[in-house]
C-alpha cells in the first residue's frame, strides 16, 4: 500500500493541526465502517473461509454416522429401562449411559439442525446465483442493514453523499495512513512551542539535513519520534502543519538553496529567490489542489491559502522536517550523521538512511494567523466535503486538504456504469479477497446478440490523463499471474503478455477501445468546479449550488461491441489510464539539473523505478514504477438471447436494498401505479390549491416544515479544546499537571 503521514504539530503551541487530523481520521473510519455494511453472506463460503467444499461434505458425514450410532443406543437404553429388567447396580450404570447418550443425541441433534442449515444456505447462494437481486431479507444480515441505513443517512444529512461515503471509504482501503496528532506531545500539554519549558530545543530545526554540527540535531523526543517513523515507513507523501500565517509551501525551505544574495525573510508581499527542486512541477500542482479544495472563508472574507516555496512564502529553515523528509536520501552532502547529548544521547546509525525512504513530499501547511483561532473560526462538519459549504471553517479547510493529499498519492481507475446501469460498489473495506475475486465485485448479464454497450469510467489520484481505454477479452484468455484481481500488473509482466497473444485476425483474444486523452483526471475537474468564480452569484457562506448527491467526476466513455461473444462467455473489462506524465518534467532553475527524485512522481512516470527498503522493524518495504493503471474489472456475462439485462454484482446495487420491481406480481404492479398515480393527482390539486393572498402551496409548506426539523439538528461544531489530544482538565490560560498526566503527555 502507498504510504502518507500527517503530522499535526510538531511545536506545542499549535492548535488546528491536531484537531483536524484527528477530525480526518474520525471522519475515513466513519466512512469506511459505513461502507462495509452490510457484509454479504453470500457466494462461495469453502473460498471465503479457506477450506474447500469436499472437506465440507467429509465432515458433514462423518457427523450423519455419528448421529446414526448415538440414535441406535438411545433406543436400546430406552427399551431397556421399559420393561424393568435392570437391577439397581445394572440399572444405575445404564442411567449413566442413558444421560450420556442423551447428551450425545443432543449434540447430534445440534450437529442435525446446522446440517439442515448449512444446506438451507448452500441452497440460497444457489439461488442468489440464478435471481442476483433478491430481497434484503434473504441477502444480508438485518441488524447490519439498520446499522447501514442509519450511517448512510447520518453521512447524507452533514453533506456526505454515497458517492463521497465510497470515496473516503476507498482512501481508506488501498492506503496506508499514518497520523501523529502531536510529536511534541509535551509541548502540547505546556502550550508551549519547545519540548522542554525553557530549554529553547525546537522539534522543527532537529533534523541532519542543512546542518554542520552533528551535536544540534535530534536532540529532542520529538524529532526523534518522527525519525523512528521514518525509518519504518517509505511515506510517499505528507503534511507537517504549522500555526501563525496562512500558507501551503513545498521544497525548497533550506538556507542553502536559496539564491546567492537573496534576503533572508521572506513573505508573500515580499518572496525570496531560491533554486527549484527536481520535483518542482509535480509539487506546485499539488499545492495548488490543497488550496483550492481547502477553499476560503466567503462569509469572512478570507481568501484561499497562498502557494509557493518554503523559501520564497514563509522563511528558510536549516534543520527542517519538510527538506529532511523529501531529500535526506540522495542529497546526501548535506546530511550528517547526528550524536546528541541530551535524553542520554541517540545511536548515531539511526540517523543514516538507505536510498528510498526519505524521498517523500511533505507540504508545509500553515493554517491560521492565530495559532489557537476563535472556535466561531474552527468551523463545523455541515457540507464537509464542500469547500464554499455554511460549515467551512481552519478545522473543516484542512480535513479536505488532507483527504486530498492521501488521496493524491496514487492514481486509482474506476468503472461508473454500463449500458446506462450505474455500478457503485468498487472498493469495499474489510469484503475477503483472493485469486481473481474481482471478478464478483461488478458483474453485468446481458443478453447473447447485444450490439453496442457503453462504459463509463473515472480516473482519480491524479492531476491530469494523458490517454486512457478500455481493454477488454475473455476471463479464459488473460494471464492469471498478470490479471490476478489483487496486484496492479507491471510493464514487463504486461510486455511478455502481449508479445505471447497471436497477432492478427478480425477477432483478436484482447483488444482496446479508442484511446481518449489528454484530458482532466478527478482533481482537475474538481478545480473549476470549485472555481469561485462560478459560485460569484451565490450567498456567501450557501452551499445550496454545490451540494449535490454527485459530485463531478471527470468521466469518459466508449462504446464496445459484443456481438462476437456467444452465451457462456465471461468477458473482462478493464479501465486503463495513463497519467501525470508531465510531472517527469523539472524547471529550468534546478540546482544540478536532477531529475524527480521523490517516489510519488516516479511511481506513475517510470516504469523501471524500483526502491526496495527494509524497515527498522524488519518489513521489506517496496515502490515500484509503471505508466498504466488498471482498474477494478467489470465482468460481463453473456447469456440467452432472450434474457433481460440484469446486474449480479457481489453486493446489492442500491443503496436501500429495495426488493427489484421485476419480483412483483401483476396486481402489486398495478398497486403501485395507482397510488404514484394518486400522489400525482395530490399535486396538481396541491398546485392549483394555491392561497391568492400569499403564493403558499402546500409544497412550500412541505420544505418549511423539513427546514425547519433540519434546523433542530444543527451540525458539530469543531472545538479545540474537546479535541481527544485533551484529557480531563484543560485551562485557556495554562494548568499545573501532576505525575499522572505528565506520564500520559510523554506517552
Amino acid at each position: 500500500l502507498p504510504e502518507v503521514i500527517l503530522s499535526g504539530a510538531l511545536h506545542g503551541d499549535e492548535r488546528v493541526g491536531p484537531t483536524a487530523v484527528l477530525e480526518t481520521a474520525a471522519i475515513l473510519l466513519e466512512s469506511a465502517h459505513c461502507e462495509s455494511l452490510p457484509r454479504i453472506v453470500s457466494g462461495d463460503v469453502s473460498v471465503r473461509s479457506g477450506g474447500n467444499s469436499e472437506d465440507e461434505d467429509e465432515t458433514t458425514r462423518r457427523a450423519e454416522r455419528k448421529h446414526a450410532r448415538h440414535k441406535s443406543r438411545h433406543k436400546k437404553v430406552s427399551s431397556l429401562k421399559r420393561k424393568g429388567r435392570q437391577v439397581r447396580r445394572r440399572h444405575n450404570k445404564l442411567v449413566f449411559v442413558h444421560k450420556r447418550s442423551q447428551n450425545a443425541m443432543d449434540a447430534s441433534r445440534r450437529t442435525e439442525r446446522d446440517y439442515i442449515e448449512k444446506r438451507k444456505r448452500q441452497r440460497r447462494q444457489e439461488l442468489l446465483a440464478q435471481s442476483p437481486r433478491s430481497t434484503a431479507a434473504t441477502y444480508y444480515p438485518s441488524e447490519q442493514l439498520d446499522e447501514a441505513r442509519i450511517c448512510r443517512s447520518s453521512l447524507k444529512s452533514r453533506g456526505i453523499p454515497g458517492s463521497e461515503r465510497r470515496w473516503l471509504a476507498r482512501l481508506v482501503s488501498t492506503r496506508r495512513i499514518v497520523i501523529v496528532p502531536s510529536a511534541n506531545s509535551l509541548g502540547y500539554f505546556r502550550k508551549v512551542r519547545h519540548e522542554g519549558e525553557n530549554d529553547g530545543l525546537d522539534p522543527n530545526r532537529d533534523f541532519p539535513y542543512d546542518l554542520s554540527d552533528p551535536n544540534m540535531c535530534m536532540r529532542t523526543i520529538a524529532g526523534r519520534t518522527m525519525n523512528e517513523l521514518f525509518r519504518q515507513h517509505i511515506f510517499q507523501m505528507g503534511i507537517t502543519f504549522h500555526g501563525g500565517m496562512e500558507a501551503v509551501a513545498y521544497e525548497w525551505g533550506a538556507p542553502s538553496y536559496q539564491l546567492p544574495d537573496a534576503p533572508k525573510q521572506a513573505s508573500a508581499l515580499n518572496p525570496v529567490p531560491s533554486y527549484a527542486a527536481p520535483d518542482s512541477v509535480s509539487q506546485k500542482q499539488m499545492s495548488h489542489i490543497y488550496s483550492s479544495y481547502g477553499g476560503k472563508f466567503i462569509k469572512n472574507g478570507g481568501d484561499q491559502y497562498p502557494v509557493g516555496t518554503m523559501n520564497e512564502l514563509v522563511y528558510p529553515v536549516a534543520g527542517g522536517m519538510e527538506d529532511w523528509s523529501y531529500a535526506a536520501s540522495w542529497d546526501t552532502d548535506r546530511v550528517v550523521q547526528c550524536t546528541p547529548t541530551t535524553y542520554g544521547g541517540y545511536p548515531p546509525e539511526r540517523t543514516t538512511y538507505g536510498p528510498g525512504n526519505l524521498r517523500t513530499f511533505n507540504a508545509l501547511v500553515e493554517t491560521s494567523n492565530d495559532k489557537t483561532p476563535q472556535d466561531a473560526d474552527l468551523g463545523t462538519d455541515e457540507d464537509l466535503l464542500t469547500p464554499y459549504g455554511a460549515g467551512n471553517g481552519h478545522i473543516s479547510r484542512n480535513v479536505r486538504l488532507s483527504l486530498a493529499l492521501i488521496d493524491l498519492v496514487e492514481p486509482y481507475v474506476q468503472i461508473l456504469d454500463a449500458a446506462g446501469r450505474e455500478l457503485r460498489d468498487d472498493v469495499v473495506p474489510l469484503s475477503p479477497r483472493w485469486y481473481r475475486s474481482s471478478m464478483k465485485t461488478k458483474v453485468l448479464t446481458i443478453p447473447e446478440g447485444t450490439g453496442n454497450t457503453t462504459i463509463g469510467w473515472t480516473v482519480g489520484g491524479s492531476v491530469s490523463v494523458d490517454s486512457t481505454a478500455l481493454m477488454i477479452g475473455r476471463w479464459d484468455d488473460l494471464d492469471g499471474t498478470v490479471f490476478d484481481g489483487m496486484t496492479q500488473p507491471t510493464k514487463q509482466q504486461l510486455d511478455d503478455y502481449f508479445a505471447s497473444l497471436p497477432q492478427g485476425g478480425d477477432n483478436p483474444t484482447v483488444w482496446f477501445s479508442e484511446a481518449q486523452g489528454p484530458g482532466p483526471a478527478k482533481w482537475n475537474e474538481r478545480l473549476g468546479f470549485y472555481d469561485p468564480a462560478s459560485l460569484a452569484a451565490a450567498e456567501p457562506g450557501s452551499s445550496a449550488s454545490i451540494n449535490d448527491d454527485i459530485l463531478p467526476e471527470a468521466v469518459y466513455r466508449s462504446s464496445i461491441d459484443l456481438s462476437q461473444y456467444v452465451e457462456g462467455d465471461q468477458i473482462a473489462v478493464y479501465a486503463v489510464a495513463r497519467v501525470d506524465q508531465s510531472w517527469a518534467d523539472q524547471e529550468n532553475n534546478v540546482l544540478g539539473s536532477l531529475r524527480p527524485q521523490t517516489n510519488v512522481v516516479n511511481a506513475r512516470t517510470d516504469p523501471q523505478w524500483r526502491q526496495e527498503y527494509l524497515a527498522s522493524d524488519g518489513t521489506k518495504k517496496v515502490v515500484q514504477g509503471r505508466l498504466d493503471w488498471f482498474s477494478t474489472p467489470l465482468t460481463i456475462e453473456i447469456g440467452p438471447r432472450s434474457a433481460p439485462m440484469l446486474e449480479k454484482s457481489v453486493r446489492s446495487p442500491i443503496d436501500d436494498w429495495a426488493p427489484d420491481f421485476q419480483s412483483l406480481s401483476t396486481f402489486g404492479i398495478i398497486k403501485a401505479l395507482s397510488v404514484g398515480a394518486g400522489f400525482a393527482l395530490a399535486a396538481v390539486m396541491c398546485v392549483l390549491a394555491r392561497q391568492a393572498s400569499d403564493g403558499t402551496d402546500c409544497f412550500a409548506v412541505i420544505r418549511q416544515r423539513r427546514r425547519i426539523r433540519q434546523a433542530a439538528l444543527p451540525a458539530r461544531a469543531y472545538s479545540i479544546n474537546s479535541s481527544p489530544l485533551r484529557r480531563r482538565r484543560y485551562n485557556s490560560a495554562g494548568s499545573s499537571f501532576d505525575d499522572d498526566d505528565l506520564d500520559y503527555a510523554i506517552s
